[in-house]
């Protein structure tokens, strides 16, 4: 078994006027939010991220043009990888090593070569070269490509909520070299060894014989019900028919459902800027009503220094009791010696 890991540290939405990033910390991350709020969007962004072919084309990836996806390696290696959103090859850029220039990654997976994403990926954890089985009948085997790992990795809430096993695609075909993949991941041994049987060319005409046996069957089993071959034929036409309308009236549904989203989002965030203006005036006027009250103070101070002045203009100019002045020869401002001089 081998013990190397990558450990998702960012995911970035970049573009021209916009920047949109999630961080990820040690440990489980849960990743929760009402329906239609990105979930499934971020989960496919981290799968295209690992070599998956195209990112579903939604209304809020328009303005961003590139994709930034850090990595850690157990080893203590920091790589990032930048992707154009409509797909393409990755450049790779090390975190640790600021000097080393950008280099680039082929999408496609080719053994025995870490010049693609694929074999620069498996070649971190330990797992480079390696070859699992495709067919039990033939013994074949096929070249492991990160994309074997991936679809085990990024397991969507659907096949969470299915009751078999979500790390099972569903389809029969592929099941021998998902079986073969886990195997590997729990053993580290892959199936480098298994030898390709060759078979001779088989006889045709039984399987034939047996193909025809079955339609046989078939056509008798229909007739057991009563029913002409054209007759169902014409009812599996109407059938056809009347999916495809369900089905147009349905898309029709959802394209209104998406318009009403869009202008629901558009009146959440106008109620949300009308908020926040409330409460800007809110402060504005608690701020008015403090001004308002100090300008009652002042207004009564004022008030109280006008009456003290016209009580002093009231007051009798008369001659100084010490000496006899008049009021025109005193002298007010000898405040040192207090005297008068006629």
């Amino acid at each position: 078994m081998n013990n190397g890991s990558l450990r998702l540290l960012r995911i970035a939405f970049t573009g021209p006027e916009k920047n949109k990033e999630m961080t990820f910390s040690n440990g489980v991350n849960v990743v929760c939010g009402a329906s239609d709020t990105g979930k499934s969007f971020l989960a496919e962004s981290i799968d295209f991220m690992l070599g998956g072919g195209e990112l579903r084309d939604i209304t809020e990836r328009v303005a961003y043009d590139e994709i930034h996806f850090d990595l850690d390696v157990t080893s203590g290696e920091k790589w990032r990888f930048l992707r154009g959103i409509t797909g393409g090859n990755f450049k790779l850029l090390n975190l640790v090593d600021k000097e080393a220039g950008i280099e680039v990654l082929k999408k496609d997976h080719s053994h025995g070569k870490t010049d693609n994403l694929s074999g620069f990926l498996l070649n971190r954890i330990g797992l480079f070269g390696k070859r699992i089985l495709k067919s039990k009948a033939t013994c074949k085997t096929q070249s492991l490509s990160f994309r074997n790992l991936a679809k085990l990795a990024i397991v969507q809430e659907g096949k969470i909520q299915q009751t078999g096993s979500p790390f099972w695609g569903g389809q029969f075909t592929l099941k021998t070299v998902e079986l073969a993949t886990i195997k590997l991941l729990l053993t580290g041994i892959d199936d480098s060894n298994v030898v390709e049987s060759i078979q001779a060319e088989k006889d045709r005409s039984k399987q034939v014989e047996l193909i025809d046996e079955l339609l046989a069957d078939i056509q008798q089993e229909i007739a057991s019900f009563g029913e002409k071959e054209a007759d169902l034929k014409v009812q599996m036409t109407r059938l056809d028919i009347s999916i495809g309308q369900r089905k147009a009236s349905l898309n029709s549904t959802q394209a209104q459902l998406d318009v009403l989203l869009m202008k629901r989002r558009e009146l959440l965030e106008n109620r949300t800027a009308i908020q926040d203006r409330l409460d800007e005036i809110k402060d504005l006027l608690t701020r008015f009503d403090l001004l308002l009250k100090h300008y009652a103070i002042d207004i009564e101070r004022l008030t109280s220094i006008q009456e003290s002045g016209v009580m002093f203009a009231h007051v009798e100019s008369i001659s100084c009791p010490l000496c006899g002045a008049p009021p025109e020869t005193q002298q007010h401002h000898n405040r040192a010696t207090r005297l008068c001089f006629p």
